[in-house]
């Protein structure tokens, strides 16, 4: 006991496998499995850690994410023949032309 903590022990229903990979995963992490999970809840807690974006940042991934696929959708129009190429292979063959 720490502190004058009283530790109780709680269940965690899984099945075989999944006990077997809990065990591995902590202890490759070099923990107990009371204490890889502790950690991995904790960690989980949007109280202390912030695990969504926000309003804003949504939108501005959104609005990134339309700029590229406009870019993209611009590549495809601009290449010679509307060959439909991958963003890569355009933007390629875009500097090699610029090159050339």
């Amino acid at each position: 006991m720490r502190g004058g903590e009283r530790k109780r022990q709680r269940s965690l229903y899984c099945s075989a496998a999944e006990r077997a990979t809990i065990r591995g995963k902590a202890a490759a992490a070099e923990k107990t499995v009371s204490r890889y999970l502790l950690d991995l809840s904790l960690a989980d807690d949007p109280d202390r850690h912030v695990v969504a974006l926000t309003a804003a940042e949504q939108a501005e991934l959104r609005d990134g994410v339309r700029e590229v696929r406009a870019l993209a959708r611009a590549l495809r129009r601009e290449l010679p023949g509307g060959s439909g190429l991958s963003l890569l292979a355009a933007v390629s063959v875009l500097a090699r032309a610029r090159i050339g």
